[in-house]
């Protein structure tokens, strides 16, 4: 759990035992009331621990996506006009034999869309990051 979510989560705890010592509920009625603001609170935080454990999956396929592209960069040859081992291929997954799909072998054609596609990703990175400090 990160830093922030504990602390919301001793902050929950510490306005619970302070509202509890405070401000007794006398009825039946009131304690019900109590219950389902404390399930509601409990909800909201469990709720924003799911959406981070989900921004820190994707963060960390999107990083071992970029170590994936840094080993491809690699192992294109500058001086190979066609790569032998590093293609792209571009293909229409709904039709049912993928016989018509388009293969680009060009080494700096490949580099540079493996270029583009770290910048990108690397911006989402720092987009998830931002969110999940803030």
């Amino acid at each position: 759990m990160e830093n922030k979510e504990l602390k919301q989560v001793e902050n929950l705890k510490e306005n619970a035992n302070m509202e509890a010592t405070t401000k007794k509920p006398t009825s039946r009625k009131d304690i019900q009331l109590e219950i389902v603001k404390k399930q509601k609170d409990l909800q909201k935080c469990i709720e924003d621990l799911n959406r981070k454990k989900q921004l820190l999956d994707n963060r960390t396929r999107f990083i071992e996506t970029l170590d994936k592209l840094d080993g491809y960069i690699e192992k294109l040859d500058p001086n190979d006009i066609e790569s032998k081992m590093i293609k792209i291929s571009l293909f229409d997954s709904s039709e049912s034999r993928y016989g018509d799909n388009v293969v680009i072998s060009n080494t700096d054609i490949v580099r540079f869309y493996i270029v583009e596609l770290k910048k990108k990703i690397e911006e989402k990175v720092l987009a998830i990051e931002t969110e999940l400090v803030e």
